[in-house]
């Protein structure tokens, strides 16, 4: 299935402001809660980096 260049800039638009609040909800929450868990916020981490590469990608072959 293919998308067009629009679709792909929105898709990239909304993984990077996904990994955004992830990554800030998840911080936050430990911070609020008093417990720190490192797994859980380098697990985030991963999983921001992972979803910040996807949209940049996706945004890289909008460009060809």
């Amino acid at each position: 299935m293919k998308f067009g260049k629009e679709t792909r800039r929105y898709t990239a638009d909304i993984l990077t402001k996904i990994a955004e609040y992830l990554l800030s909800i998840v911080i936050m929450g430990s911070i609020l809660s008093g417990h720190f868990y490192p797994k859980l916020v380098v697990g985030s981490g991963v999983l921001f980096i992972f979803l910040v590469v996807c949209a940049i990608m996706l945004v890289a072959s909008t460009e060809n």
